[in-house]
């Protein structure tokens, strides 16, 4: 298995470069990669490389990165933090683990490495829930419908 490390903003470099230390320190140069900073297409073809993509994120709101995997048709392994919960369906589209939990990551991730058949299961589904709840469509409408139902309960605020 080859571990595939994406992103890197201006205030990421020192981890990113403590990671990379820590990689050449252990010789597992060949099992890293490092791809930095992506394009969404980029991205959509490392994607559609890998068998999973992981998430350990401390927060996050509502994940790009968890919809863009799950629309390839990948299952995700992220902690249960912010929209996570809300967009992963645990042991369904992708698995769950608590923040801090790196045992609890590592096993989820194993689980996916070992059952290439529940792996495949998995991204079937999150392809699925993708393309029901994440095209451009059907989050306009729903943007649509939140709006008006502010509009709506504010006219009678004063």
């Amino acid at each position: 298995a080859e571990l595939v490390l994406a992103g890197e903003g201006e205030s990421d470099r020192p981890y990113a470069e403590g990671l990379r230390q820590y990689v050449r320190e252990r010789g597992l140069e060949g099992r890293v990669r490092f791809i930095g900073a992506q394009t969404v297409p980029n991205m959509a073809a490392e994607y559609a490389r890998c068998a999973f993509v992981v998430l350990p994120s401390r927060q996050e709101t509502a994940s790009v990165v968890i919809q863009e995997a799950m629309a390839v048709g990948r299952p995700v392994v992220a902690t249960r933090v912010g929209g996570a919960p809300y967009t992963i369906e645990d042991g369904r589209t992708g698995l769950l683990v608590d923040y801090g939990d790196e045992r609890g990551l590592a096993e989820q991730m194993r689980r996916l490495l070992d059952d290439e058949a529940i792996c495949r299961q998995m991204g079937a589904a999150a392809r699925a829930v993708a393309l029901r709840r994440f095209q451009a469509d059907v989050v306009a409408q729903e943007t649509v419908h939140v709006y008006r139902a502010l509009a709506s309960a504010a006219s009678g605020w004063r």
